[in-house]
């Protein structure tokens, strides 16, 4: 007869956390948060690996349940329709605003190295947001910046028509 795993046994080794937790700790917000609140990120996130090429997130998705720290590697967004992209390095948190919203994400994401990524699950990331200001500061913090540059990006966007409607009146 074989015995059940052991509960105890697959939780990370305090050796194992105390280096996360330096690991994560060199990012904001982590650095700025209580060592308790960081053992609640790690303790409430799971580790998954995505490779190079490989669909991370995407509309089709539906709404966010997860907030993703990119440990390692690199994630790129694409939004269908609109020139360029955008890319997440190793410290990065993201979907901030679709996982606050619980809404889906406008971009599809897919992994452009091999990467390890952190998935701190929805709830938990409330939870984290009430118990830690530096965890909540820094996602609000993170909203009003994608505001303020998807306001802008609304801005040019409409002046560039206007200067081509006055461009066409011209003729």
């Amino acid at each position: 007869m074989v015995n059940p795993p052991d509960p105890a046994s697959s939780s990370p080794s305090h050796h194992l956390l105390a280096n996360m937790r330096q690991d994560l700790m060199r990012y904001a917000p982590f650095g700025q948060m209580a060592v308790h609140d960081v053992d609640y990120f790690l303790g409430h996130a799971a580790q998954q690996y995505y490779a190079p090429g490989e669909l991370v997130l995407a509309p089709q998705h539906g709404p966010v349940v997860e907030l993703l720290f990119i440990r390692q590697g690199a994630v790129t967004g694409e939004r269908s329709g609109t020139l360029g992209a955008f890319q997440y390095d190793a410290g990065d948190l993201f979907p901030v605003g679709a996982a606050m919203a619980s809404r889906a994400v406008t971009a599809t994401y897919k992994a452009t190295a091999d990467s390890f990524i952190l998935a701190l699950p929805r709830e938990s990331m409330l939870e984290l947001a009430t118990r830690s200001p530096a965890f909540s500061d820094f996602l609000n913090d993170r909203i009003q910046r994608f505001l303020a540059l998807s306001r802008q990006a609304l801005q040019a966007t409409y002046a560039s028509q206007a200067l081509a409607q006055q461009s066409l009146e011209k003729r």
